[in-house]
């Protein structure tokens, strides 16, 4: 997932930046607290239907994702870009919204928790996390029925729910910027967010294969496509 973080962090992550004095302003305070919230409605909302047959694959995909989010990479000095959405999204595909609601706070606290980072940037980075996956399940399961045979429909069905995420990220967190620095949500994403379309396609790709491995062969099949994205990972690394 694309993130932006203060430069201080030992791991960069989805955040709104500090300011001179390391403080919140005003109106970034009640832009976070009001994500925060709805990032608490949704879990309280959605949690509740999980179903937990499959909790040996659960587990696996929040490890997983709490790995990828620790190997991330960071470019122009503040924007980390991490492989942890891969295992999101498959929990997306696999567990629809009630997983997605689980996985991701989960999956962003395991991995941000020996970090220097403030508590309000761990906060405001598990909330978008689950807003972002979230919205990628609900469009994926309005369009596919995951109990039937997998088809080509799944990777077209993929398409929308990939811009789902991309959307709800750039407008959750191309906002907090623009709130901390003064600029515009629409420079931000011109200047550090337009080119991740591609990079989420690509991983949302990736994570619509896991949740087909995890489908046909159970837990070893989300450990035989766990090496595609890590050879993703070392590939964009030796490109930036």
């Amino acid at each position: 997932m694309k993130v932006i973080a203060p430069s201080e962090q030992l791991r960069p992550e989805e955040a709104p930046p500090a300011d001179s004095e390391d403080q919140l302003n005003l109106r970034t305070a009640i832009y976070v607290s009001l994500v925060v919230l709805g990032a608490a409605i949704c879990v309280a909302f959605f949690a509740r239907g999980m179903e937990w047959s499959g909790w040996a694959g659960f587990v696996t995909l929040i490890v997983v994702g709490v790995f990828f989010e620790r190997v991330g990479i960071t470019i122009y000095g503040e924007t980390h870009v991490s492989a942890g959405g891969v295992a999101l999204f498959a929990a997306a595909v696999i567990f629809g919204a009630p997983g997605a609601a689980i996985a991701a706070p989960i999956v962003v606290a395991a991995a941000t928790m020996f970090t220097r980072s403030r508590w309000y940037h761990r906060l405001f980075d598990m909330s978008t996390h689950t807003l972002i996956t979230v919205s990628a399940a609900l469009v994926f399961h309005a369009l596919v029925d995951v109990d039937a045979s997998l088809t080509g429909w799944w990777v077209a069905a993929t398409l929308p729910a990939i811009a789902a995420m991309y959307l709800v990220n750039i407008m959750l967190v191309d906002t907090v910027v623009g709130l901390s620095t003064g600029e515009s949500a629409v420079d931000v994403w011109r200047e550090q967010s337009q080119w991740f379309f591609a990079y989420y396609i690509m991983f949302g790709l990736l994570g619509l294969a896991l949740a087909a491995g995890y489908f046909a062969l159970g837990v070893p099949g989300i450990l035989v496509f766990v090496a595609p994205p890590l050879m993703m990972r070392v590939a964009f690394q030796q490109y930036v």
